[in-house]
Formats: C-alpha cells, sequence, structure tokens
C-alpha cells in the first residue's frame, strides 16, 4: 500500500527524481567502514568551492608525520606543541598566507578535541581574519570559518554565539548557492537548523526545515543531493505525524541507490540502508530495523576486501536486536564483531585493535550483569592493544579506565587504583592538566578513594573535575 502524506502530493511526485544513486553527501570519505577504526582525530572533510576544507575535521597537516602519529595516538598535548612551532615559525614569515590560516584550521581542532572551546574559538576567528583580508569578507572560505564558529560555540556551550554564526554561515551561502549545486546552502541550512534548536528557537528551526524541504523539490539535478534530500524528508513526514511515509521514502531511496565502482562503491548503499534502519528504530520497528542492518553487512561483506569492514554493522545490529529483547541473537553479533577486528589483517590491524577499546561486547555483558565476562573480553582488549600500539597511545589509557570500573563493580579496589591512576596519568600527559577530557578519570579515581573511606581526597578529585567542567559555569 502506497501511502501519501496529506498536502504534499507535489513533493511525492518529484520524490522519484530524487531517489536516484549518489555517493556521500559533502564528500565525506574515510579509510573504512568500521567509524572506531577511522579514528576520531583524522576524520576527512569535504572541499568547498575554493578548495579549501569545509569542516573543522581536515587541515594540512603542519609536519605530516609527526603531527598525524600524535593526532591518531591521541598524543593531544604533543600535537599541539607541534602545530603551534608550525604557525610561530609561518608568522615569522607572513601574517597572511595560507598556509598559516590552515596551520590555524588545525590547531582549532586540536584545541576543541582537548576541551579547550575558548582556544578553539580564537583560532578559528584568527583564520577569519587571515581569510578575510586574502579572499574576501564574502567568500567561501570565510564562510566555511563561520561553519567550524558555529561548531566550536556550541561544542562551548554558548547557543547563542553558535546559531548567531550559522546565520552568518547561511547568509554568505545565500548569495552563492551554487546552483545547479545546492549543497553549500543545505549545509548551511542544516548548520542553522541545528543551532536553532539547540538554542530553543523553534520556530526558525522549522521555517528552515521547510525551505530545505523546497529545495529538494526543485533540485533539477537530484543526483547531487538524494542523500540529504532523503533524510530531510523523511524527518519531514516524521514530524509531521506520518511515519509511515517517512518509511517508505526511506525504503525506495535504499532500493535505488547502487552499490558504485571502486574500493568504496559500496558506501553509498550501506549509509542508505542505515539511515532505513534508523528510522524504524524511532518508530520501534526493531525487527525491521535488524533485518535491514543485515542487508548492509550483505553488501559489505559481498564487496569490502578484508572481513573487518563489517564489524561496526554486526555491532549496530547487536543493538538493534538487544532493543528488540533478543538477547542471545545480540550477543552472537555482538561477538561475531569482535572475532572481526580481532583478526583484522593488513596496514588497518593497529587502528582495528586500538578500535576494541570501544567493543559493544564488553558494554553489553556490563548491562547484562556479566562484570565477569566484561572483564575478560577487557583483558583481551588490553592484552591486544599493548602488542600493537604505543605505550603512550590514549586508547591505551581509555582502555585502562573501562576495565578500572568494572574491576571496581566487582569489588576489586586496589586492582582498580592501580588501573584508574595509570589511566589518569596517561590521560594528563595527552591532553594536559586543564583539559575536560580528564573528568572520567578524575571521576573514577574519587569513587574509588571515597570506596576505601579517603573522603578528602576523593572530594579534591571530584572538585577538580567539576572544575573542568566546560558547562559548570553556564
Amino acid at each position: 500500500m502506497v501511502m501519501r502524506a496529506p498536502g504534499h502530493a507535489a513533493l511525492a511526485t518529484s520524490l522519484m527524481l530524487l531517489l536516484m544513486p549518489i555517493g556521500i553527501f559533502a564528500g565525506r570519505s574515510a579509510s573504512g567502514l568500521h567509524a572506531r577504526a577511522i579514528g576520531s582525530n583524522q576524520g576527512q572533510g569535504s572541499q568547498a568551492g575554493s578548495g579549501r576544507a569545509t569542516t573543522a575535521q581536515a587541515a594540512p597537516d603542519p609536519e605530516p608525520e609527526e603531527f598525524s602519529k600524535a593526532m591518531r595516538e591521541g598524543r593531544l598535548v604533543d600535537a599541539e606543541k607541534v602545530v603551534s612551532a608550525a604557525i610561530e615559525e609561518e608568522e615569522s614569515k607572513s601574517q597572511s598566507s595560507q598556509r598559516l590560516s590552515d596551520l590555524l584550521n588545525q590547531l582549532g581542532y586540536v584545541e576543541s578535541q582537548m576541551g579547550h572551546l575558548p582556544k578553539a574559538v580564537e583560532a578559528v576567528q584568527r583564520e577569519m581574519a587571515i581569510d578575510r583580508a586574502r579572499d574576501g569578507p564574502r567568500s567561501s572560505s570565510v564562510m566555511v570559518d563561520f561553519a567550524k564558529l558555529a561548531q566550536y560555540e556550541e561544542m562551548g556551550g554558548d547557543f547563542a554565539a553558535a546559531a548567531a554564526a550559522a546565520e552568518q554561515e547561511l547568509a554568505l551561502a545565500r548569495e552563492n548557492p551554487g546552483q545547479p549545486d545546492p549543497r553549500n546552502l543545505l549545509r548551511a541550512l542544516q548548520d542553522a537548523i541545528r543551532t536553532d534548536t539547540v538554542a530553543h528557537r523553534t520556530a526558525q528551526a522549522q521555517a528552515l526545515r521547510e525551505e530545505i524541504v523546497q529545495i529538494c523539490q526543485s533540485q533539477s539535478n537530484p543526483e547531487l543531493v538524494v542523500r540529504p534530500c532523503g533524510q530531510v524528508l523523511s524527518d519531514f513526514y516524521r514530524d509531521g505525524g506520518h511515519t509511515g511515509y517517512a518509511e517508505e521514502t526511506l525504503s525506495k531511496q535504499a532500493d535505488e541507490t547502487r552499490v558504485l565502482r571502486g574500493d568504496r562503491g559500496y558506501m553509498a548503499k550501506v549509509l542508505t540502508l542505515q539511515t532505513l534502519a534508523h528510522q524504524y528504530e524511532q518508530d520501534k520497528s526493531y525487527d525491521f530495523e535488524a533485518a535491514t542492518y543485515r542487508k548492509a553487512i550483505a553488501v559489505v561483506e559481498a564487496s569490502a576486501k578484508n572481513p573487518a569492514e563489517a564489524a561496526y554493522l554486526y555491532d549496530i545490529l547487536g543493538h538493534a536486536l538487544e532493543l528488540a529483547a533478543q538477547d542471545q541473537a545480540a550477543e552472537a553479533a555482538y561477538q561475531h564483531a569482535f572475532d572481526l577486528l580481532e583478526h583484522a589483517t593488513g596496514d588497518s590491524r593497529s587502528a582495528y585493535i586500538g578500535s576494541l577499546t570501544d567493543t559493544p561486547l564488553a558494554d553489553f555483558y556490563q548491562r547484562q550483569g556479566r562484570l565477569a565476562d566484561a572483564e575478560s573480553v577487557l583483558n583481551q582488549v588490553l592484552a591486544e592493544q599493548e602488542k600493537v600500539l604505543d605505550p603512550h597511545d590514549d586508547r591505551l589509557a581509555q582502555t585502562l579506565l573501562k576495565l578500572a570500573q568494572v574491576k571496581s563493580a566487582q569489588g576489586e579496589f586496589p586492582e582498580a587504583e592501580a588501573l584508574a591512576q595509570r589511566a589518569l596519568a596517561q590521560e594528563e600527559a595527552n591532553y594536559g592538566p586543564d583539559s575536560p577530557k580528564l573528568m572520567p578519570a578524575l571521576m573514577t579515581c574519587s569513587e574509588l578513594a571515597r570506596q576505601r573511606r579517603e573522603f578528602e581526597k576523593a572530594k579534591a578529585l571530584a572538585d577538580r573535575a567539576n572544575r573542568l567542567n566546560p558547562y559548570h559555569h553556564k
């Protein structure tokens, strides 16, 4: 049965044009499907009209080997030192070069990852001043700077400032929408919707959503925008209470999206299936969600060269099965994902082993109250990581902290304290003494001190964590 949303017949007629195969919106790419293996510190960005990176996640490395290694291992203090030294060197040569702008872009990202949001904002403001002077105040590079500024202000909790920056981004995007390629305008609209939403500007956000729908209706080259339009249209119908039509929209998009040629040709198909599965989850149709993830897994297993590429999908399949109260099947999916990651081969092996810190298998066992099983998994992870990763790699610190928390839950307080203190020392070296990223380790150490009835020490640790909270004074 074909469902139609009341009052949107014209949009339904144009929908089939939008459901044509396309690559990933905004040009994002990744070295592998498994999100944890990609590395949050090395995300790839899209390109604007000027050829510059459009997100804070991508800028030329100041010292490719040294800097990239520090970022990959989570040694952000070292990365900050490298990029700061490169900025100082470049400033001695020029106060307005493209390289200086790019280095400030990179510094902003490093500071944001350390939780130093005021410093990240300062870096992007310095970058914007250079771009205004070199490219002009209405250039695409300045539009990108406003997008990053909105992101950092939002991360820092200043939602009004984030909304104001997104408004500036949108104003520049409206001046040059890039027809017949409206992706910059769509991206700016989506940024403005997000910041308006967190700033509780509901009416403004809804008006922008309707504008995106109009763009999707009138697009003469739908291959450019099928992914954002498919998602926007489904959100539009769902928010209006037409969940069945939202599902139909995404289902058609998934059916029409092909597996393309090339090493990552399957990504567009998989991402459309993931979007459909997420829609099913929002509608609490967990059996359909699991079936859709299985379709995505089949695509990856048929196309990817490394079988571990399917690990992430097995993990989220496990999540869907848990929601469907199929715990035994969920455990099997999580276990298979873990096994795939353990047996990753080739150049990606260290990245996959590093990603095991976030294995949902251990988290599943914790939710089930099977703490001994969770501890066993994390001990395996730690042993593998200690073989493969640099001793200063922050992923080791994260695993140590998770293992400390599991041991603490089992009453193994001396062992837990030793692990937590080791993790805290490593994170202080990687992030610096004043980073909000220290908060989980500090609170774990505080709780362990409280368990030993060392109340003054526990309070000092908790107070330090609270002082690092970026929202503490908001």
